[in-house]
């Protein structure tokens, strides 16, 4: 393996690590860069059963304001690992990352656990101008425990 695809996979990596850290500290301007103005995202398979599956998010803006009003309320936890990084081009690359979430709401003045899930992000990314965005993200959750 060559200098430049380690640095790519090193690069791909803490975009990931952004990623969880934006959305787990409410930060939708931090979110919003970590991805290319006409990346898509679908969450449509990450719904608990019972609850209506999202629509695909087209574009930066459409995607920040699907995710912050999805779960700007709740106290979320994310962890990603285990990644399969495939560089396929100089200016492309895709990845598969494990993941396990919790979600908790707020009730009678606690946070309660709502939701522990488990899963599989499913991602494109693109160099632009120098730096890994995201543009193509799906969820695929493989079992929601609810509380």
């Amino acid at each position: 393996m060559d200098i430049a695809t380690l640095a790519a996979f090193e690069a791909i990596r803490e975009v990931k690590y952004r990623y969880f850290h934006a959305l787990d500290s409410k930060d939708w301007d931090a979110f919003g860069a970590l991805f290319a103005e006409d990346a898509v995202t679908d969450y449509s398979e990450a719904a608990p059963v019972g609850m209506t599956p999202s629509a695909p998010a087209f574009g930066r803006s459409a995607i920040v304001k699907h995710v912050s009003g999805s779960v700007q309320s709740w106290l979320t936890v994310h962890h990603g690992f285990s990644p399969l990084i495939e560089v396929v081009g100089p200016d492309d690359a895709t990845a598969k990352w494990m993941m396990d979430d919790q979600l908790y709401r707020r009730e009678e003045g606690a946070w309660k656990k709502f939701l522990h899930g488990f899963g599989t992000y499913h991602e494109r990314y693109a160099r632009r101008e120098g730096r890994w965005l995201y543009t193509y993200i799906k969820l695929t959750r493989h079992h929601i425990d609810l509380f």
